[in-house]
């Protein structure tokens, strides 16, 4: 139960990282 956790934790915490990387680049590029 808690290594499904632990497992899970740590993919969400991926994705978010993906996704935060992502927008950051994709901001980085806009010129506002």
């Amino acid at each position: 139960m808690l290594w499904a956790f632990t497992i899970y934790s740590l993919e969400t915490g991926a994705c978010l990282a993906g996704f935060y990387l992502f927008f950051k680049l994709l901001l980085s590029r806009e010129t506002f």
